[in-house]
């Protein structure tokens, strides 16, 4: 969570959406890890949704990424950033409005 906290420090939300991932190999991996992140132990899924923002600030966002900013936002607020979480979360819902992404509709809300 600290790793992924001081990567997104300072960074408009703006700037990291204007990188749009097109590397078909990392589209893979992506849906991989959001995949595996569904079926994995539970004190997993933290670790794979933070490592997919991890790899979109550097490779740009999907429709994972969405996702993945989504939980980002609900354990911020589990640890008492609420403005953060709202931030994230409405994130999570422009990345996924901008990707027409609504078949992460359920998983996002």
């Amino acid at each position: 969570l600290f790793k992924t906290k001081l990567l997104l420090m300072g960074k408009d939300v703006d700037i990291i959406m204007s990188k749009v991932m097109e590397d078909k190999q990392m589209l893979v991996i992506m849906d991989l890890l959001e995949t595996t992140s569904i079926y994995c132990p539970t004190n997993l899924m933290p670790l794979l949704s933070l490592r997919i923002i991890q790899l979109s600030l550097s490779h740009g966002v999907c429709v994972n990424t969405a996702t993945s900013f989504a939980f980002y936002s609900g354990m911020l607020c589990h640890v008492g950033d609420v403005s953060g979480a709202y931030k994230y979360g409405k994130f999570a819902l422009d990345i996924m409005q901008r990707m027409q992404a609504k078949e992460k509709y359920c998983r996002i809300h």
